[in-house]
């Protein structure tokens, strides 16, 4: 996270039309993690978590997994806004 961090910050770093595959593939990894964030409240994922010996694992990975849906779903409620303020 810090280097896409510091790669997006620093104008030098960034090529024309980065856009064009960042974006796509944020929105692949969006539809996956979405699909992988209720896991957990399904039965057979209750099963699997609670026999699995790696549930603090889990726990970390999802909580990420987690953020990162509601950061990419927040930002897809927000970006109108955006656009429409010409910022």
């Amino acid at each position: 996270m810090v280097a896409v961090y510091a790669v997006l910050s620093t104008p030098s770093l960034q090529w024309p039309g980065m856009d064009d595959v960042v974006w796509h593939t944020a929105l692949a990894l969006l539809v996956v993690s979405s699909i992988a964030t209720p896991v957990p409240f399904i039965p057979i994922g209750k099963r699997a978590i609670a026999a699995s010996p790696h549930k603090h694992s889990f726990a970390v990975g999802y909580f990420f997994v987690a953020l990162y849906t509601g950061i990419g779903i927040g930002t897809l409620v927000l970006l109108p806004f955006r656009i429409a303020s010409g910022i």
